[in-house]
């Protein structure tokens, strides 16, 4: 279908298309950028801090919407600027560093500042009507510095949550990437966010979208 016959805003002659083709499948029609009421979802990115399911942060380009699914589609991006040889070392990608949303002068600063921000979309999840998040990002690449791990040479690298133990397993091929996080700190945190949507209050749970089942993921853009 040409894509002039799907109205102006094409996501919502898409959302219909999808809809048609599978009516049980829930819809993001657009992940972040303007929100014109499309889809299942109402999927906000904001840095570095979080901006999910909560009326007082409605903005006319993504204003708060309680009939969908309120998720926080990307939040964080904050950095911090490790030695040289765990940057990528290339001139022209140094330069850009401080593009960077946010960046700490320690680790430990970095720590403090990310778990804030986990924090208040543990809040969110507990308050208001937040059913999802994803932490930006994984690993450092050219010209960001916002990752869970820094650049440095080959690496294959795994982080998986398992729900029940509250655990994340982290596999590497080789030790030569600086892993920054705060394992057990970030751990808790994450165990306090899917438990956060049953510790709900007589305001929360009176709200018209109310998560069944949180999910929180670490995604590179």
């Amino acid at each position: 279908m040409p894509l002039e016959k799907l109205q102006i805003w094409t996501e919502f002659g898409l959302t219909s298309m999808v809809k048609n083709l599978d009516p049980t499948r829930p819809v993001n029609s657009v992940s972040g950028f303007n929100d014109f009421g499309a889809g299942d979802f109402h999927d906000n990115h904001h840095y570095p801090f979080p901006q999910c399911g909560a009326p007082f942060y409605s903005l006319p380009s993504t204003p708060h919407d309680p009939t969908r699914i309120a998720v926080q589609g990307e939040f964080g991006g904050i950095g911090h600027i490790p030695g040289r040889q765990n940057l990528w070392n290339v001139q022209s990608q140094l330069d850009t560093l401080n593009q960077t949303f946010e960046i700490t002068s320690t680790i430990e600063i970095w720590n403090y500042r990310a778990t804030r921000f986990i924090e208040d979309l543990r809040d969110q999840a507990r308050f208001f009507s937040c059913s999802g998040g994803i932490y930006t990002q994984t690993t450092d690449v050219e010209g960001e510095t916002n990752g869970l791990l820094t650049v440095s040479g080959p690496q294959q690298f795994f982080v998986s949550y398992h729900e029940q133990e509250a655990e994340i397993l982290i596999s590497t091929q080789y030790d030569c990437r600086l892993l920054q996080p705060n394992i057990q700190r970030w751990q808790r945190l994450i165990s306090e966010i899917y438990a956060a949507p049953h510790q709900a209050t007589a305001a929360y749970a009176a709200s018209t979208v109310k998560p069944v089942k949180f999910s929180v993921t670490l995604a590179n853009q």
